[in-house]
């Protein structure tokens, strides 16, 4: 009998879903029927860009990519006496670059773990971007990778790679920079690309790239972190 009809046989008095967003010891409960485990991965985080020198325009980061999803349903027997929960961590940002040299790399999401049952593999993070020498041209800038993959489980989904940065001007002392948005997760949670400091992401979704101002030496920017992993739990009761 799979655990779906055995869902179906038992009569059920409750439902009870669960959110987390930190590591924890899961316990289940004495009536509990089955449990079904969603998890997604840490988001990627950004690359920090290279501010502007003369007569060259400034640099614009990818935005980091989205954990990846899984999802199983388990009897109680298969969770008994408990499952330890690691939520993956938020993907770093990398430092701002000088005019020196470059900024740091975006941090990969970490992975989330449900004991050995199964695990959401977090999203890759966006690489350091140089500055862009140039006029009347405009230019994307590399994105971050796919996610590490899911393991266990009955449904597994990659998550989504960042949208790529944007550098441009058109001829003047004038133009723009805008750094990509992170890849939505499962949950959605992306980061937004800005022209200055970009928006962290949520619920494992890719932070948002930050770009620094063109023609400006001056202004110095990181990248920005990645969304945290979550863990989503529903307990059949009876």
């Amino acid at each position: 009998m799979t655990i779906q009809n055995a869902i179906n046989r038992v009569a059920i008095a409750n439902v009870n879903i669960i959110e987390l967003n930190s590591s924890t010891t899961y316990t289940p409960p004495a009536n509990l029927v089955a449990v079904q485990f969603e998890a997604v991965g840490g988001g990627g985080g950004t690359g920090g860009p290279q501010p502007s020198a003369a007569n060259q325009i400034g640099s614009a980061c990818g935005g980091g990519g989205s954990g990846s999803y899984c999802r199983g349903i388990f009897s109680r027997a298969q969770v008994a006496p408990n499952v330890v929960i690691t939520i993956g961590a938020r993907g770093t940002a990398g430092t701002a670059g000088t005019a020196a040299a470059l900024g740091g790399n975006g941090g990969t999401g970490g992975t989330t773990t449900i004991g050995a049952l199964m695990s959401a593999g977090g999203g890759q993070g966006s690489a350091a971007q140089g500055r862009i020498a140039g006029l009347n041209q405009l230019w994307f800038t590399s994105y971050s990778g796919v996610s590490n993959p899911s393991t266990g489980g009955d449904v597994q989904i990659f998550g989504t790679a960042g949208k790529p940065g944007m550098v441009g001007n058109n001829g003047a002392a004038a133009g723009c920079c805008c750094g990509g948005d992170g890849g939505n997760s499962f949950y959605l949670g992306a980061g937004i690309g800005r022209d200055q400091t970009g928006v962290r992401g949520e619920r494992g979704g890719g932070g948002g790239s930050s770009s620094s101002n063109i023609f400006d030496t001056t202004l110095l920017f990181a990248g920005e972190t990645g969304g945290g992993g979550r863990v989503y739990i529903t307990e059949w009761l009876n």
